[in-house]
């Protein structure tokens, strides 16, 4: 006889993959192939399904899976699953509060991976790479390099996992794009490259941003605060179709991106339109 339990954890608070990255939010993915390597390793399960993510650019919040194991594991994985949420719940309880992970008793699945499909599925979850991988030399607090693990699904038959990887360097970029096919590979799968943002480095000098900068004293009395974000933008793409380009992003405030609580501030839009409308008029 065997024992079949669905797992949902939810109630991270996922964010932007680019600007929250930073923020060391939990990533629902990561959890769920830890819980998984701790049943495993205990227990001896079978992976029925796979449910994560979907939004490559967003933090996953939300983890689902089926399992199967033998009835005589029930008590002892149970006490893990509970001991994980413990754990978990108490780890979150500063950032994350609402943080949990469940399981109850569902109907058996039709299929389930073998024990060799199992493990190669959670050791891809638990060597996935995950959050900040290097800091920008020349910017402090800028991260230059990340990776986060936007979708894993597994429908029984076919397992995939995928990514979103920034970089402002390209070069990094290429390692680590190199080192999670590695991964792939080794685990006898397919790598699939999708849609590849350019790196728009820092320039440090911009005549662009410097009449910029100098409207923006004009209008509102202040000088501006001239950064940089971990974030994709369309000025990667741009400036691969037009090298030397001199480029500037700006727009209004918004908070929460990729959430739930994602805001857009009216007046801050506003105030975008008419310095816009300014900087065009300085260019010309």
């Amino acid at each position: 006889m065997s024992i079949v339990r669905f797992f949902w954890g939810c109630s991270l608070l996922g964010g932007h993959s680019g600007i929250d990255i930073i923020k060391n939010r939990k990533n629902a993915i990561k959890v769920l192939g830890e819980l998984l390597y701790q049943l495993n390793e205990s227990v001896g399960i079978h992976v029925a399904s796979i449910s994560a993510g979907g939004r490559l650019n967003v933090i996953t919040p939300t983890a689902e899976a089926v399992i199967v194991f033998d009835a005589d594991n029930e008590t002892e994985a149970d006490t893990i699953i509970s001991g994980f949420n413990s754990e978990f719940s108490k780890e979150c309880a500063a950032a994350e509060p609402d943080a949990f992970v469940s399981a109850v008793s569902v109907p058996a699945p039709k299929e389930c991976a073998d024990t060799d499909g199992t493990k190669k599925m959670i050791f891809a979850l638990m060597q996935a790479p995950n959050g900040v991988l290097a800091m920008n030399a020349d910017i402090p607090d800028l991260v230059q390099t990340s990776s986060n693990p936007g979708e894993a699904v597994f429908d029984g038959a076919e397992f995939s996992l995928s990514f979103m990887l920034r970089s402002n360097s390209d070069a990094d970029k290429t390692r680590l794009i190199t080192s999670i096919k590695s991964l792939i590979e080794y685990l006898g799968g397919v790598f699939e490259l999708g849609d590849n943002y350019p790196a728009w480095e820092y320039r440090p000098e911009s005549a662009m941003r410097y009449v910029m900068a100098a409207v923006y004293e004009e209008m509102y009395g202040e000088k501006p605060i001239i950064t940089a974000i971990h974030a994709g933008l369309e000025c990667g793409i741009l400036s691969e179709k037009l090298p030397g380009a001199d480029m500037v992003s700006i727009g209004p405030t918004m908070k929460n991106v990729h959430t739930p609580e994602e805001r857009l501030d009216i007046k801050s839009t506003a105030r975008v339109w008419e310095y816009l409308l300014r900087v065009l008029k300085m260019l010309k």
